[in-house]
């Protein structure tokens, strides 16, 4: 297995990939720590969203010496709900769908195409997006989203750990070399984004600021958070939505997902789940959709959208495309 066989598989099965040397990962750590010690990671975001790579720990391969970076293009979805005003379209973005596996399932196709056994090629949890950028294969965006060239933000990104050799050793770089050179004068995020989350004041993310992360997490909403368009089940897309460097390259999929009259209000009016029957039916319904958050996440979500904003008050999303997109796209924040 060398870099040039994985890259070759990798365009082979719709995806792009890069390969660095293992000795890379405490370069990783040390940034995060670093980021997180001079106070430019939020406290609550580093506790909740970054502390739980386990970098090496549990990977299977008896002497890792490389990790395979892959990024594979991902569409958001669509799912319908019934209210009593009529049908609406809301979006569960990119990565929230078939999350997990997608991880499962490129790793076991690479080990099948390579013959590899579980002891040569592993998943490991890592900080995906700074791996990643180190290596080239994404760029930043001002959002601080990873941007795969020609394919834009609707990306997911994958690691695995193999006892292969197969990159050289280097020092990693700082984030800002690693940006958008179209980020450096383009200001269309940091304008659209609904809660200041991305300022001009420095590159790094306000995530504690960040309405992905407050609808992501099961603490309440804060009344004083504004719900970003357009609607989304979990998470926002304003940024992603209003970027050059996605015009053309975000694709949408139907789920073919329905949630009837009953189901809807019973997620709008019924959060102890009284009504046992309706809400086997609605996490039945979830379940094709593989998505690892709880249910009653994205039925706390409704409610907040329902409550705040009125239907048809915000622009419509792109048309969804018909089938799979053109380039079937990291959920690291």
């Amino acid at each position: 297995m060398t870099a040039k066989k994985i890259h070759d598989w990798a365009l082979k099965n719709g995806m792009r990939s890069a390969v660095v040397g293992i000795d890379v990962l405490p370069a990783v750590r040390d940034r995060l720590d670093r980021l997180r010690a001079e106070g430019a990671l939020d406290a609550k975001f580093v506790q909740e969203s970054l502390s739980g790579f386990r970098y090496l720990d549990g990977c299977k391969v008896e002497r890792p010496q490389a990790m395979i970076l892959l990024a594979l293009p991902r569409p958001a979805h669509i799912v319908t709900f019934q209210f009593e005003d009529g049908d609406q379209e809301l979006i569960v973005p990119p990565t929230y769908e078939e999350y997990r596996p997608t991880f499962d399932w490129v790793c076991a196709q690479l080990r099948a195409d390579f013959g590899a056994s579980p002891s040569e090629v592993d998943l490991v949890s890592v900080p995906l997006k700074s791996l990643a950028a180190w290596a080239g294969l994404i760029r930043y965006g001002k959002n601080n989203l990873g941007y795969v060239p020609g394919w834009g933000s609707y990306i997911q990104l994958i690691a695995l750990a193999t006892g292969f050799p197969a990159a050289p050793k280097g020092e990693l770089p700082d984030i800002e070399s690693r940006d958008l050179e179209r980020c450096r004068s383009c200001r269309a995020c940091l304008n659209a984004c609904p809660t200041g989350a991305i300022t001009s004041a420095r590159f790094m993310l306000h995530a504690e600021r960040c309405y992905t992360l407050f609808s992501e997490s099961p603490e309440p909403i804060p009344d004083t958070m504004p719900v970003p368009s357009p609607r989304c089940l979990m998470g926002c897309l304003k940024c992603q939505e209003v970027c050059p460097e996605n015009k053309g390259f975000l694709k949408y999929e139907r789920t073919g997902v329905v949630f009837s009259r009953p189901e809807t209000e019973a997620m709008l009016q019924d959060p102890l789940e009284k009504e046992e029957r309706i809400w086997k039916d609605i996490r039945d319904k979830f379940a094709p959709l593989g998505v690892s958050e709880d249910v009653r996440l994205f039925a706390r979500n409704l409610r907040v959208l329902k409550s705040r904003m009125g239907k048809g008050s915000d622009p419509e999303p792109e048309a969804p495309s018909s089938g799979s997109p053109t380039h079937p796209p990291d959920r690291e924040a």
